[in-house]
């Protein structure tokens, strides 16, 4: 990732606001008994949509990790998964033109110990030393999961660049943010910092259907480039508070939607460069692949059967583990619909074998924003995409004659679509 790392470096350095990080306040604050709590809100005092995606392979059902909370995924006998923390502090008081940061969080990792009793948050734990509040100090944090995923850099106290490749990972990439200010009157050190998770991720599925009666496998499936440069499969997230003295996320006065999306935006890349060949490739080595079948009865098809790209059936052996580990849903970069991404599939009956290419239509019902304003060509139309907490789910139904292309896009913590069209 030479290539990437070389173009969003200086990026990362613009992105740099006011403040300056330091190892030491010129005048420093003086330590507190208490030590830092952290809180992962993303089960029971945060909405279900910032739930996991991974690991629910049940029909119809968004993703879920098993369990479905951070707090599960991050106990080391369950999932032995972790939080990395970024935080700094600056002592209050200071002009923000000669304010300097103290970075105390450097990628800390946090685990959850299931045993630890009533209290939810006492059960998040450092991995190594615990921090412990500065007096008289303004802090704030960036939290990102899974802690697999490594930050290229902390540009400043505000920024956290994370790269990521949908084409080496397929993990449920979040973050959150928050801050705190340990001489506000209404601050109390035995209360955690909310970590409010966030998916900055997409999800894609593509199912097929026979509309005759006829009896076809798909033996492989995969992406292309219609264009080059098109569709993005690698990028720079960056997770910025970009104003000083933010509002403080708590249990009783949450983030709203509006809020989190604020905060975190992706800036795509390509690794290789440009992708332009085959990407998310699956295939099936023991020549039993997704069966497509029709039931005739009578001489009449009354049952059409489905089967899902990038799963696979029990019997078939897969290459490309990474794209059927999410029972046949794809996490990818949030980005906007050109039209030129092409879904592409390989099918074989009686011995033959044919590749057929569907254009992934440019309309996906969601509309994109920047800073919080919708999108616009140059012509003043919406510009639509996918976008991050989203799933959508595309269905190809194969006819004698053609193909026939529909979509449902749902909130990740919604069983059933709502928005279905056809293309």
């Amino acid at each position: 990732m030479k290539k990437i790392l070389v173009r969003y470096a200086l990026t990362a350095v613009l992105l740099a606001g006011c403040g300056k990080d330091a190892d030491t306040s010129s005048s420093a604050p003086q330590p507190s008994s208490s030590p830092v709590v952290f809180g992962a809100a993303n089960s029971v005092s945060a909405a279900a949509g910032r739930k996991s995606l991974i690991g629910n392979r049940e029909e119809g059902k968004p993703m879920e990790n098993g369990t479905t909370t951070l707090a599960e995924i991050c106990t080391p006998t369950v999932g032995g998964e972790a939080i990395a923390v970024w935080g700094d502090y600056c002592r209050n008081g200071i002009p923000s033109d000669r304010a300097e940061y103290t970075t105390v969080f450097r990628d800390t990792r946090l685990v959850y110990d299931n045993n630890a009793g009533t209290n939810p948050h006492s059960a998040w734990n450092y991995r190594g030393s615990a921090q412990y509040w500065m007096n008289d100090c303004s802090y704030r944090f960036r939290a990102y999961f899974p802690a697999t995923v490594e930050p290229i850099s902390s540009s400043n106290v505000m920024t956290l660049s994370l790269e990521y490749q949908s084409n080496r990972a397929q993990d449920d990439l979040m973050v959150a943010y928050n801050e705190a200010d340990t001489a506000a009157p209404s601050f109390d050190p035995t209360d955690p910092v909310e970590l409010y998770f966030r998916h900055t991720l997409a999800a894609l599925r593509f199912r097929f259907e026979l509309g005759y009666g006829n009896s076809d496998t798909i033996t492989a499936c995969w992406l292309e480039n219609g264009v080059r440069d098109d569709f993005a499969v690698a990028g720079i997230l960056f997770c910025e508070r970009r104003e000083s003295g933010g509002r403080i996320f708590t249990v009783q006065n949450p983030p709203q939607e509006n809020e989190l999306d604020a905060y975190f935006r992706w800036m795509k890349g390509y690794c290789p460069e440009p992708i332009y060949d085959r990407f998310y490739k699956w295939s099936c080595t023991d020549g039993n692949g997704l069966q497509l079948e029709t039931e005739v009865v009578n001489g009449t098809v009354n049952v059409i059967k489905s089967a899902v790209a990038y799963d696979c059936t029990k019997d078939a052996t897969a290459e490309g583990e990474l794209f059927t580990q999410n029972g046949g849903w794809l996490l990818i970069l949030p980005q906007e619909s050109s039209g030129n991404l092409q879904l592409c599939f390989q099918t074989e009956h009686g011995g033959n074998s044919t590749v057929f290419r569907v254009n992934i239509p440019k309309d996906t019902t969601t509309r994109l924003y920047e800073n919080g304003v919708p999108k616009a060509d140059e012509a003043g139309n919406p510009v639509y995409g996918w976008r991050a907490g989203k799933r959508y789910s595309y269905t190809v139904r194969i006819r004698k004659s053609d193909l026939q292309v529909s979509l449902a896009v749902a909130d990740w913590n919604m069983r059933y679509s709502s928005t279905q069209i056809e293309f």
